[in-house]
This record gives C-alpha cells, sequence and structure tokens, in this order.
C-alpha cells in the first residue's frame, strides 16, 4: 500500500522475454510485518500490470551482515539447530526467511531438511562442490571470525582446546565493530536499526572475580571466586566465566576484571 506517490516517474521494465510494462509512479510503501509491526520501503515503483510484489528480504533488512554462530557435535544436529535459527531470526526481525544457501553435505539435503524447507516456501540455491566463491560473502566472513579467534588464542597463549570460545567470542565482537560493506554501521546496528553498547567489552582471557551469592557462602567464606574471561552471552548481559581448576564454566553478571592479569 502506497501511502505516498510521484506519479511523475514513469519508464518501462523490460523482461528477459523482451516483454515490456509501464512503471506509473515511484513512492514510499507501507507493508505488514508477521509480527504485528510495520515498515515503509522506500523507491517503490507503482506497476499495476504486475500481479506480484517484488520485494527481497535483503532490501528491508538492509544486509545486516549479522553472524550467529552453532556449535553442533553430530552433522545430524544441524537440521534441529536451523529451526532454532529460524524461530529466533524470524521473530527478532518480523520477516519470513525465504531463502537458505548451502553446500550440498548431507546434512543440509536430507528428506526431513528438504521437507521442512518445502512446507515453509524455503527456497534452496546450493553450490557447487568445492566451489567457496560461490557463497563468497558467507566465506569471507568464516575467514576473518576465524582469523580473529587464531589471533586470540596465540596472542593469550590459550590451548586450541579454547577455540569454540574464542570464535564465538570473535563474532560477537565482529557484530559490535564498524564494517565499510555497511557504510561503517555494526552489523548489530543494521540488523536492530540501534547501535550496540561497547561499554561491557573486556579483554578476552583476562582474570575476572565473580561474586558468590550469600545464599551460597558463609560469613567467613570468600565473596568471590576466581576466573578467566572466555566471552559473552549474546541473549544477556552475563558474562562467560571459566575455572580452570573445576574445568566449569559459569555465566555472572557481578563480575569485577582485571584485564592486566591473566591465569598462568
Amino acid at each position: 500500500m502506497f501511502v505516498k506517490l510521484d506519479e511523475s516517474v514513469g519508464s518501462d521494465i523490460v523482461f528477459g522475454d523482451a516483454t515490456k510494462i509501464s512503471v506509473k509512479g515511484k513512492g514510499k510503501s507501507l507493508i505488514n510485518l508477521k509480527n504485528g509491526k510495520h515498515e515503509f520501503i522506500s523507491n517503490v515503483y507503482e506497476v499495476p500490470n504486475m500481479k506480484n510484489n517484488i520485494l527481497s528480504l535483503g532490501q528491508p533488512l538492509r544486509e545486516s551482515r549479522k553472524t550467529w554462530v552453532y556449535f553442533v557435535k553430530e552433522k545430524s544436529e544441524v537440521f534441529g539447530m536451523f529451526k532454532r535459527f529460524k524461530a529466533l531470526v524470524e521473530k527478532e526481525c518480523g520477516y519470513y526467511i525465504k531463502a537458505l544457501r548451502s553446500d550440498k553435505g548431507g546434512e543440509f539435503t536430507s528428506n526431513e531438511f528438504k521437507t521442512f524447507c518445502a512446507e515453509n516456501g524455503i527456497h534452496r540455491p546450493m553450490t557447487i562442490s568445492f566451489t567457496p566463491q560461490q557463497n563468497g560473502v558467507v566465506e569471507r566472513k568464516n575467514r576473518t571470525i576465524l582469523n580473529m579467534a587464531r589471533s586470540m588464542l596465540k596472542c593469550k597463549k590459550m590451548p586450541k582446546e579454547f577455540w569454540a570460545q574464542a570464535v564465538e567470542c570473535a563474532a560477537y565482537l565482529s557484530n559490535c565493530s564498524p564494517t565499510r560493506s555497511l557504510w561503517n554501521k555494526t552489523p548489530q546496528q543494521a540488523w536492530t536499526g540501534r547501535n550496540p553498547s561497547i561499554g561491557h567489552l573486556r579483554v578476552f582471557r583476562c582474570m575476572a572475580y565473580a561474586h558468590i551469592p550469600n545464599q551460597k557462602r558463609s560469613k567467613l567464606d570468600d565473596k568471590s571466586e576466581k576466573y578467566v574471561f572466555v566471552g559473552y552471552d549474546a541473549s544477556s548481559k552475563y558474562y562467560k566465566l571459566y575455572n580452570p581448576v573445576t574445568k566449569k564454566t559459569i555465566v555472572s553478571r557481578d563480575v569485577v576484571f582485571d584485564e592486566e592479569a591473566s591465569w598462568n
């Protein structure tokens, strides 16, 4: 539905079979989102003879380039992971996923995966084996994230067993970092329309002292416990902290950091 239309704009659209249809104006259109909200789309052409609207998902989302990271132990877990991802992003942005580009790995071509995509109207463009350049944007992002994670591990002299935490932390930082492909916006800003807060960022692998609640200690016990900072909980304002003694990871918001120190 147009809320503003300049009828002085006129031209022809030529299709691949050489047929033409006329443009009768250009303006701003109002679209209804899945979550009940509305969004305005600018520079929309009024083409009366076109029966369907042509609008790509990338246009309203402005190609946010935001990165989500999921870890799976078995390839069979990918299908369940994608369903969770689909539910998350559709709730956040208000749009349906209309296309999923992947390679032809078995985790993406199972019958349940094909059926789910068909039932949800998801187009499945697939790249040819051993041609990562066909999915260039994703491959470049993967390379950037891995290079960041590798540098973090090497700089802090952490063993490779922490690669998952480093990758997850690198993706989080990437989403908070301006990029030229978004005209110096951050992916998080392009996705939500709001600049991310960076005041909570801390040095990877620095020392962290997590507060111990009164209910979990006696009057003579220490009020905090020593940990190593290994990342952020993307769904909250909590930090991920690793205890080298117990080999356990916790999340906590009440933390004091010593960014000049690290676990020896």
